[in-house]
């Protein structure tokens, strides 16, 4: 509620007065009341007060360089209040400006605050001191400052506020720890500039963008040739870089890990041919959409098992899942043995061993591989008996043959809590396990 207001003649002379001597006027209180009259300049008091408070706020009003406006708050707690007239008061207690309010203005009891507000023009500010009463000053909500994050020293304008920001070091921006610290321009250079350098650690200016990477490994075979000769370094007997390929196989024994030749060029083979066909070599194969055979899905990641010597097959898919199928006389069924989204265990072997089980496992007898982790398993008998074969399943009620009995052995792997049995009077057990 604002109100301009007129200065009255006591005013009006101790701002002549002021002026002439260079002395202060200076303004304390604004009254309220609820008188009805009309001013005329000759009031020394207002015709009805109900009210006083010492001024809370002030300043100049805006566009009006000799207009000053004076504030009191007027809290919820006070009231109720019709307010029709307004002073100003000075250190003498002389009122020198008086306001009417038409239409009248309300302040009821326990419901608001309000702003009472004078503005009141002078002939000149120059010599116009407004006393503030310390202990009842009052900013608005809306000149309350908050510090957002790496930022301190928020609040309201009670008293004066310095606003700091918190800079990271170059360490600290590196590391990436701090969700609340800021950096500089040249701090967020200095950093961008360190991450690169970190990852291109010293390659090439010809090599130093995955796009010049990717386009010299598309068309560098000795780029390749050297990449596969460092995996090999890591499976001695596996020959990756050798023309012709070698794929990862099991010894006739199930007891080492050997290398087999591939008939084909390369160690991973783009394959767009019948992938149901019995004499596809062993080794690792990228199935393409133009494939034919009894594919669960479009394109896939394929590896082929075959035992040397005879017509026991077997192949993995990776593609989204992990599909598992074998072949004795003609392919089984696909099963699915995990989603890819699943398989956080540690790769087959790691932190396993093969274990002697014979002497706990018995002819046609089901176990259950409780142990957390996918198992191998390879049976082996010293007579010929091919009336059955080893069988794995999900649910100890539906059975899969893996391979069909014959004299030597077999190996299987066994998902995490699915059942196994051999049928086929194992004489040799061992597992895979930890």
């Amino acid at each position: 509620m604002a109100s301009y207001a007129m200065l009255t003649n006591v005013g009006r002379n101790k701002e002549a007065a002021a002026l002439a001597n260079g002395t202060a006027l200076a303004i304390s209180a604004l009254a309220w009341g609820d008188g009805d009259r009309i001013p005329g300049g000759g009031e020394t008091a207002l015709e009805s007060e109900t009210g006083r408070k010492a001024v809370t706020r002030r300043g100049l009003t805006d566009g009006s360089p000799d207009t000053a406006f004076f504030e009191v708050l007027l809290a919820e707690s006070e009231g109720p209040y019709v307010i029709r007239e307004a002073g100003l008061f000075d250190d003498d207690g002389d009122m020198i400006a008086i306001a009417r309010y038409d239409p009248a203005v309300n302040k009821p009891l326990d419901t608001v605050s309000a702003i009472l507000r004078i503005n009141v023009l002078f002939s000149d500010l120059e010599n116009l001191v407004i006393q503030i009463d310390n202990a009842t000053t009052y900013v608005p909500g809306e000149r309350e400052i908050t510090a957002g994050d790496g930022l301190t020293g928020g609040g309201d304008l009670s008293e004066d506020r310095t606003l700091a920001v918190t800079f990271a070091t170059e360490a600290e921006a590196l590391a990436g720890a701090s969700s609340v610290k800021v950096m500089s321009p040249a701090l967020v250079e200095a950093v961008v500039s360190q991450a690169i350098a970190n990852l291109v650690n010293g390659a090439p200016g010809a090599l130093d963008t995955l796009n010049e990477i990717a386009t010299e490994l598309a068309g560098n075979d000795s780029a390749i040739s050297g990449i596969l000769t460092s995996l090999a370094s890591k499976l001695p007997g596996v020959d990756l870089a050798t023309n012709g390929g070698t794929s990862i196989g099991v010894s006739d024994d199930g007891l080492s890990v050997i290398a087999r030749p591939l008939a084909q060029t390369g160690s991973i083979i783009e394959y767009s041919g019948d992938i149901d066909d019995p004499a596809l070599e062993g080794g690792f194969y990228r199935v393409t959409g133009a494939a034919t055979g009894d594919k669960p899905t479009g394109a896939f990641n394929m590896i082929m098992f075959r035992r040397a010597g005879g017509d026991q097959l077997s192949q993995l898919m990776v593609s989204g899942q992990v599909m598992w199928r074998s072949y004795s006389g003609g392919w089984g069924d696909w099963r699915e043995l995990a989603a890819t989204d699943d398989l956080h265990e540690p790769p087959l072997g790691a932190g396993q061993t093969w274990q002697d089980m014979t002497a706990s496992r018995a002819d046609g007898v089901v176990y259950q591989n409780t142990t957390g982790r996918t198992i191998g398993v390879y049976t082996y008998r010293d007579n010929s008996n091919s009336s059955a074969s080893a069988k794995v399943s999900a649910d100890n009620i539906t059975w899969h043959h893996i391979g069909a009995g014959s004299y030597g052995g077999e190996s299987f792997i066994v998902p995490d809590g699915y059942y196994y049995k051999d049928d086929n009077a194992p004489t040799h057990w061992m597992e895979l396990r930890a």
